[in-house]
């Protein structure tokens, strides 16, 4: 592995400090908007901004590459992102923060973007399927370090918001410094939704149901910890206990998966996850009297995470045992569309619904979001036949935080064109369809 990841060392020690900043911002925003007297639905909005900010980023990138070039779009989107950052701690005020979350989102989604591209211009066709493991591991620690900082800032101070400006520039120094040329310009994709609803269903609908929870929870999760009583590293642990709980069963949930409809994994993850709002909706509805250790809050929040985190990934593989060969990147975008449009919606139904119950009503919302993907793959299994396991491709750990881009990165993607360009190119769609089986064209029977 140190041989493979050796050639992108540099860009992963870069997206790492990004990832800290980006996880820093995430929980500061909500955390300080708290302090400074922001009502639930006002954070829900922010919250939203930031979401909508990041689909903009991820459909605008491109075109931004192709005017500027690589180096160019990664200065500016820098100079945005940290400038931004900064204003937040200048500018305390409810809807100055909604309009600079949305141009964070943009700029956070086309660094990703931009750093995605050199990653995947680094790799190889024999190499990216490890180098897009160990970056999401690097997305998903460096995410919820960044978090874990929280503790150690004052936030009455503009010293967070400084931390993050600083993280981010920190950040973009060794992708900058890199001596490989840039990339290849990044291309549209073209997302057809309605086509990949009836493609598969049951995938749109669960990109949908966890950009909703997951939207929610990145959100607002370190608010409801502050309105139950929690604060320090528990609050920060908390807040980070959703996306650790996916990290740790992402890889098992899907490769069992692998082995039978992955629909049941679906049903049975979402069913888990409402189950695991339970114990959390009582001890917010006990006041804090009635709050636990807080060490077993976090450990709620991890169990949750375990469920609610690996159903995006299971509903990727889920559709691409449906798409034909070669169109892996086109149907994840379209269900990574899907995805940021719940993240949007999500946090702006659980302020709602938080500010009408109470604290509670954000794991209500989420528990009812679950409970309606439930029921809904239970209908879908009853009018098509699963997908035959020789006709599946293998399951590989996805991410909601990532740009298009990185889809290319996938090993279940078409082979690049690289160092090995001409063998790939040769041997790319027959080994595909070996690997698929007979089937190249996608199954009849939607799912």
């Amino acid at each position: 592995m140190v041989t493979v990841v050796a050639p992108v060392a540099a860009l992963l020690v870069g997206a790492a400090i990004l990832f800290l900043g980006i996880g820093l911002q995430s929980i500061v925003i909500p955390m300080v908007g708290a302090a400074q007297g922001f009502g639930i639905v006002t954070l829900g909005l922010i919250a939203a901004a930031y979401s909508a900010g990041f689909a903009i980023g991820c459909l605008v990138t491109p075109g931004l590459v192709r005017s500027v070039g690589h180096i160019r779009a990664f200065a500016v989107l820098a100079a945005l992102g940290g400038t931004v950052a900064l204003l937040h701690g200048l500018l305390i005020d409810p809807i100055a923060w909604g309009v600079l979350r949305v141009v964070s989102g943009l700029s956070v989604a086309g660094l990703y973007a931009v750093t995605e591209s050199w990653l995947q211009d680094r790799s190889s066709n024999q190499t990216r399927g490890t180098v897009f493991a160990v970056y999401m591991m690097v997305n998903v620690l460096g995410f919820a370090g960044g978090q874990l900082l929280l503790p150690v800032l004052d936030l009455a101070s503009l010293a967070p918001f400084a931390w993050i400006t600083i993280l981010l520039a920190w950040g973009l120094i060794p992708v900058a410094m890199t001596r490989s040329a840039a990339p290849a310009p990044i291309e549209d994709t073209r997302i057809d939704i309605v086509k990949l609803y009836h493609r598969s269903p049951v995938a749109v609908v669960a990109c949908l149901a966890a950009g909703l929870a997951l939207g929610a929870t990145g959100g607002l999760a370190a608010v409801f910890a502050d309105r139950i009583g929690l604060a320090g590293l528990i609050l920060a642990a908390f807040s980070g206990g959703v996306l650790l709980g996916g990290a740790i069963s992402n890889l098992p949930l899907g490769r069992l998966s692998d082995r039978t409809d992955r629909r049941w994994v679906i049903l049975g993850a979402a069913v888990a996850a409402s189950a695991a709002c339970l114990p959390i909706i009582t001890v917010a509805q006990s006041g804090p009297d009635g709050v636990p250790a807080g060490w077993a809050m976090v450990g709620l929040a991890m169990l949750l995470g375990v469920f609610q985190m690996p159903i995006y990934g299971v509903a990727i593989a889920h559709a691409n045992d449906h798409t034909p060969t070669g169109g892996f990147v086109e149907t994840s975008s379209g269900l990574l569309l899907v995805y940021g449009v719940g993240a949007v919606i999500g946090p702006l139904l659980a302020a709602w619904a938080m500010s009408a119950v109470g604290p509670a009503g954000l794991f209500g919302f989420i528990l009812v979001a679950n409970a309606g993907l439930a029921a809904f793959t239970l209908y879908r299994m009853t009018q098509r036949a699963g997908v035959p396991t020789q006709e599946r491709d293998d399951f590989a750990p996805s991410l909601p935080r990532t740009s298009p881009v990185a889809l290319g990165l996938d090993p279940r993607a078409e082979p690049m064109q690289g160092d090995d360009g001409a063998a790939a190119a040769g041997q790319g769609e027959d080994a595909a369809s070996e690997h698929r089986g007979p089937r190249t064209e996608p199954t009849q029977s939607t799912a």
